[in-house]
């Protein structure tokens, strides 16, 4: 019998404003969108992007969500996505570390393989140059 083998199906991140969310995944990271998911009212309620054989799902937090854990320090938010890293080689990082700074998006700090940053609403993001297939093999999964 095959070994599972589990993988990320999509991450949902809350939006208090969706759209420069959405702007800032799609234009400054320069993801692929895939879909815009919309109310009863005609109102934009989510937008998707490609994240490789995963999705990540922007999501307009509704005014309760909106109005609690978001204004609250990061080390007293309730727990969650600590962090999204995207898969980038060099030619990537480096155009999307300029795209970044032209965007006025400060860096964090730096590791041997991550860039790491916030985007508009403070969700910690990196661009990672660690190769987690190779790492995988080499530890036999």
């Amino acid at each position: 019998m095959p070994r599972f083998q589990p993988a990320i199906n999509h991450l949902a991140l809350f939006a208090r404003d969706l759209p420069a969310l959405a702007h800032f995944y799609g234009q400054t990271l320069q993801l692929s969108e895939l879909a815009r998911r919309f109310g009863t009212a005609g109102e934009l309620r989510a937008v998707w992007f490609n994240l490789g054989p995963s999705v990540l799902m922007l999501e307009l937090a509704d005014a309760q969500a909106a109005s609690a854990a978001p204004s609250l320090p990061p080390a007293m938010r309730p727990a969650g996505a600590f962090l999204l890293a995207i898969n980038v080689d060099d030619r990537q990082r480096q155009r999307l570390l300029a795209a970044l700074a032209d965007a006025g998006v400060a860096l964090l700090r730096q590791s041997e393989y991550s860039d790491y940053f916030l985007d508009p609403e403070g969700n910690r993001l990196a661009l990672s140059r660690f190769e987690i297939a190779t790492f995988l093999e080499a530890e036999g999964e």
